[in-house]
C-alpha cells in the first residue's frame, strides 16, 4: 500500500493517543528521554500542541526558563478551560497567549521587545539576529541598555525588564523559529 502522507489527517485520535503515551521511539523530533519526559506531562492534542512540543525541548526555552512554567500552565489550562496563563508583564499576555504566556518560539522574542521595550521592527530583527549568531552573547548584551529603557519608558519595571532580558538572553542558546518547529512537527505527526 502506497502512503500519502500529504493526505494523511491532521487529527487522528490514534496518533494522538500514541504520541500522549510517550509512544514515540523512531519519530522525528520528540524520540528523545527529554522529549518523551515533557510529552507525558503536556499530552499534545493538535498540531500546534506538538509544534510548541517540538520547541519547548530545546537548550533555548530551557535557559530562558518556559519549560516548567508552560508544562505546569498546560495542565492549569486543561483542568480549567477557562484559565487564562500569566505573562511576565500585562504588555506581554496578547504576544505570549499562544505559548501560556512564555517564550517558546524565535519570533516571539521579536513580539516581546516591541511590546515591552517599544523597539522598532528593525531593532526588534536586530536583537533576534544577535540571539541566532554563534557567539551572540557580548551582540545580545549591547541591546541590554536599550531595553531596559524602553520598557522603563513604558512603564515596566526594571526589575521586570531585567528579569524578562535574562529571560531573553538565556533563549539565545538556540530556539526554533515557529515556522520551523511546525515543520518538525508535521514530520513528527506524519512519523
Amino acid at each position: 500500500e502506497q502512503i500519502d502522507l500529504s493526505r494523511a489527517p491532521l487529527d487522528d485520535p490514534d496518533v494522538f493517543a500514541e504520541i500522549q503515551r510517550a509512544d514515540t521511539v523512531g519519530c522525528f523530533q520528540i524520540e528523545s528521554r527529554a522529549q518523551m519526559q515533557v510529552i507525558l506531562r503536556t499530552r499534545p492534542e493538535t498540531i500546534d500542541d506538538i509544534t510548541v512540543q517540538v520547541a519547548l525541548v530545546r537548550p533555548g526555552p530551557i535557559q530562558g526558563k518556559a519549560v516548567h512554567p508552560y508544562v505546569e500552565r498546560r495542565q492549569l489550562l486543561r483542568d480549567d478551560p477557562s484559565y487564562r496563563a500569566p505573562a511576565d508583564h500585562p504588555l506581554l499576555e496578547e504576544p505570549l497567549r499562544e505559548t501560556l504566556g512564555v517564550v517558546v518560539f524565535q519570533d516571539q522574542v521579536l513580539d516581546v521587545a516591541i511590546h515591552l521595550a517599544g523597539f522598532t521592527v528593525g531593532e526588534a530583527e536586530g536583537l533576534r539576529r544577535a540571539m541566532s549568531r554563534k557567539r551572540s552573547h557580548a551582540a545580545l548584551e549591547s541591546y541590554r541598555t536599550r531595553f531596559v529603557e524602553g520598557a522603563l519608558g513604558r512603564g515596566v519595571s526594571r526589575e521586570t525588564a531585567e528579569a524578562v532580558f535574562q529571560k531573553l538572553n538565556g533563549f539565545a542558546a538556540f530556539g526554533f523559529p515557529k515556522s520551523h518547529a511546525a515543520a518538525f512537527a508535521l514530520l513528527a505527526y506524519q512519523s
